[in-house]
């Protein structure tokens, strides 16, 4: 067997290894490629249902919207269906058919196209009935169902009215849509898509294809298939390859959640797999072009090395010869070139070596840096021109000279055997230090330097020096740090300012960076300045209507001013801030970025609120009384206009017009308690020592007389003598004021006590009720002026100041008022006054002989 030749084995070689790689790397990028494409269409038709489902989503959510503006309130009482018909007239192009139940599930009103029809059918069997009654107020769907009345499946949306407080119902409002609409919705979507969308329901039935609504039958004949493709249930979603309708198909489905139906996107198996079989077929192409280039390349790239062998050895005959004028050709650079330059540099290495020994002298002079070589002793064989320069001695002058009178004493240049020592260790690069001129200034300079040749002896035979002047880098670098510490403290001095304002302020760059906030800023934001430092502005504040502000303010060319209502991270609780946005200038005038102030003010908007609110109770409270005034004593100026009057009429106006007058002067008397509370003024007392039972009884006993529709209790269990210290009008005050609100808040019929009682020492009063009550937040304001539980035009009167003056009345008699309050329970209003000193003693000795027994 011959022996195959050098170029017939690269050649092999290198077509065996384009082709393994070839079918390796071909098989991988076809698989890779097939795997992301399908992938990809995946994908696309995972977002072709979603965006399917949220049109859907939003095409109920505007029939929940119409519904809950179709209001039966006004309209359910009337005598006749023609107002109510009339009402619900303007929305029959959502809700063709419109349905009114009452409470039994009866129909009271059917409309048909804007048309009043016939009641059909008792409604109160049906599921979708029960659902509605079950979930008050609240939007409820039936399953897709044939409609009579439109000859077409419609689905049922249905909403049970109820009161407020559940205590009153309206009827039951059912809407029908027709299942073609929801089939418009997906036609729309459909439109320029290559999928095809269906709609099926929980029972696997058909209720929408691509040529229109379906008909309520199982899809593609069987619900086995459809029961069989949602086995997830319509909760989930998913994606799958599956035979629908006779069809080979590719299906993602998403859920639409309200109705529990499936919104399906189908794609033929065939037009799914269109894609990779042309992938499939371009990358074979490719692959095989590749293989006839690699093995094309293969055969050139073998006959190049064997023609270079060839010559290389021809060549060295004739040197072995003698003939040292051959050269041999070299081509780009790989083995054999340097192979083929190795031969030529044979040759040429004597030449060069004179050519260059001639040419040291020139390179050394056109060094721009200053250079200097000395020998093994430390004395200077050769500068340059630029060595000249710097040092200003003349090239004999400086040649000779030791390096220790060049370099400034004590640097480690001046130390010979220092300088040795540390080169011996390898190359010294930019090592810094000082030369000494002529004139005898030190100027800095950066040193690189080698040990260069070898003597006859054992040592080196010299250093070759690079020196780098730095006198300018250095004054540059003072410069700098200077700058760089004066800019610090000035951002310190910033930093420290902005730390101390109360206000949160925020500061951005020109590209909406967040540069600087304080402490305010980052409390109610609700993230570190570390962690927002640098960020886009966008990115940072979460808050929708502070972040949209900002982003349109900054900006603008002036000032802009705004007010905000967002949520306080530090304080849990919602905030009115007046967010203030200005330009910040730099020396020149030009705008260097944005500063924005953000100033808490929603307790001055509280009050200006509940100032607003007390100012037009207060008109109300007084013109009420001061009407029936003027009404009276005109009845009394005026008899003979009324045709006269019977002395008991009179006497009758009089005290009506006396009563009215009461009211009057507690309305002014309050305000003016008020007036002398704002003012720091302490509630004048005329305080002496007596028991409050008989005051107590009194004030019940009046209550009693003038509000008999309530059960007023007064159950007086201390002691007679158990006194307090006590102003007892400001306390009667105060009763009336706690007994009042128990009875205007209380339902006819329920209870109110009044207890008094001695507890530790303390006269305790507790007012009790069974009225509203009040919530946790309403207990935390009740003492607030101006504050009324109730503030709507149909609540009790009051100006919002009684409960105030009670906390001020009782605290300057050294006492305690506690509010305990349940929503629908009722009240419970503790006060608790010091006993007087002789009064303490006895409750002390009782307390004593009851612990001993």
């Amino acid at each position: 067997m011959p022996m195959l030749s050098l170029k017939t084995k690269i050649t092999g070689a290198f077509a065996l290894a384009v082709i393994l790689t070839v079918l390796l790397l071909g098989g991988l990028s076809h698989l890779l490629l097939v795997q992301t494409l399908t992938e990809v269409q995946q994908q696309e038709m995972h977002q072709f249902a979603r965006s399917t489902v949220k049109d859907l989503s939003q095409f109920l959510h505007h029939h929940e919207e119409i519904m809950a503006r179709m209001d039966t309130r006004d309209y359910h009482s009337k005598r006749g269906d023609l107002p109510l018909a009339k009402h619900f007239s303007r929305f029959t192009e959502e809700f063709p058919v419109l349905i009114y139940l009452d409470r039994a599930g009866e129909e009271k009103l059917r409309l048909v196209r804007g048309s009043i029809a016939l009641p059909m059918q008792n409604w109160s069997s049906h599921e979708l009935f029960r659902k509605a009654m079950a979930s008050p107020n609240q939007v409820v769907y039936s399953r897709a169902e044939l409609c009579p009345d439109l000859g077409e499946p419609v689905v049922w949306m249905a909403v049970a009215r109820f009161g407020y407080f559940g205590d009153e119902f309206f009827g039951i409002l059912v809407g029908g849509i027709p299942l073609s609409a929801f089939s418009a919705v997906c036609s729309q979507e459909s439109s320029g898509n290559c999928c095809d969308i269906l709609i099926i329901d929980d029972n696997g039935q058909l209720l929408h294809h691509p040529e229109g609504p379906g008909l309520l039958h199982p899809l593609g004949g069987s619900a086995a298939a459809a029961r069989q493709l949602l086995r997830q249930t319509p909760m989930e979603q998913g994606f799958a390859r599956a035979t629908l309708q006779g069809r080979d198909v590719f299906v993602a489905y998403e859920p639409l959640q309200p109705l529990g139906w499936s919104v399906v996107a189908q794609l033929p198996h065939e037009e799914f797999m269109a894609a990779p079989k042309r992938l499939r077929t371009l990358t074979l192409a490719i692959c095989l072009s590749i293989l006839a280039a690699g093995c094309l390349v293969s055969h050139l790239f073998s006959q190049r090395l064997t023609t270079a062998i060839d010559q290389l050895i021809a060549q060295t005959g004739h040197v072995a010869g003698g003939d040292f004028s051959r050269r041999v050709e070299t081509g780009s650079g790989d083995e054999l070139s340097r192979l083929a330059a190795a031969f030529n540099t044979m040759t040429e290495t004597l030449q060069a070596t004179t050519q260059a020994r001639d040419s040291v002298d020139e390179i050394l002079q056109s060094i721009i840096d200053p250079l200097i070589v000395a020998d093994a002793d430390g004395r200077l064989v050769k500068v340059n021109a630029s060595a000249v320069r710097l040092f200003g001695h003349t090239e004999k002058e400086l040649l000779g000279q030791t390096l220790s009178s060049l370099f400034g004493a004590g640097e480690t240049v001046a130390r010979q055997g220092e300088l040795f020592r540390l080169l011996g260790l390898g190359p010294v690069s930019n090592l810094e230090t000082r030369v000494i001129t002529r004139e005898g200034h030190a100027v800095p300079v950066l040193l690189s330097c080698s040990l260069c040749g070898s003597g006859s002896g054992q040592g080196p035979a010299g250093v070759v020096g690079i020196i780098k002047d730095i006198t300018e880098r250095k004054r540059v670098a003072e410069e700098r740090s200077r700058a760089l510490a004066e800019a610090e403290a000035a951002r310190d001095r910033i930093d420290a300012m902005l730390r101390s304002v109360a206000e949160a302020l925020v500061v951005t760059d020109l590209e909406q960076r967040l540069l600087l906030m304080n402490p305010a800023a980052e409390q109610l934001l609700g993230i570190g300045l570390e962690d927002a430092l640098g960020r886009p502005l966008r990115t940072v504040i979460k808050v929708p209507g502070l972040r949209d502000h900002l982003l349109a303010a900054l900006p603008g060319p002036q000032e802009q001013l705004k007010e905000l209502e967002v949520f306080d991270h530090g304080r849990r609780e919602n905030r009115i801030l007046q967010a203030t946005t200005a330009a910040v200038k730099n020396r020149e005038g030009k705008k260097s970025g944005y500063i924005t102030s953000l100033r808490d003010v929603t307790e001055e908007r509280l009050v200006e609120r509940l100032k607003n609110e007390f100012i037009s109770t207060a008109a109300h409270e007084l013109r009420t009384p001061l009407t029936s005034v003027m009404g009276y004593a005109e009845l009394l100026l005026k008899p003979e206009d009324f045709g006269g009057f019977t002395r008991e009429q009179q006497q009758e106006f009089l005290g009506e017009i006396y009563e009215k007058t009461e009211v009057l002067a507690r309305i002014v008397g309050d305000l003016l308690d008020i007036a002398r509370i704002e003012s720091g003024q302490a509630v004048p007392l005329d305080r002496v020592e007596c028991s409050l039972d008989r005051s107590i009884a009194k004030v019940v006993r009046h209550y009693q007389v003038h509000h008999p529709d309530h059960r007023l209790e007064v159950h007086l269990e201390a002691a007679e003598g158990h006194r307090v210290l006590a102003d007892e009008n400001k306390m009667v005050q105060v009763l009336e004021n706690l007994v009042s609100n128990a009875v205007k808040y209380s339902p006819r019929g329920s209870r109110v006590a009044v207890t008094s009682r001695v507890v530790d020492a303390g006269y305790l009063i507790l007012v009790e009720d069974e009225g509203i009550g009040m919530s946790a937040d309403q207990v935390r304001r009740i003492f607030d002026k101006f504050y009324r539980v109730d503030a709507s035009d149909t609540a009790v009167g009051g100006l919002g100041l009684g409960m105030s003056i009670v906390r001020n009345i009782v605290e300057a008699h050294d006492g305690t008022i506690e509010v305990d309050s349940t929503p629908g329970q009722g009240t419970r209003v503790r006060v608790i006054l010091p006993l007087s000193a002789s009064s303490s003693r006895i409750w002390e000795s009782e307390a004593a002989a009851a612990s001993r027994s």
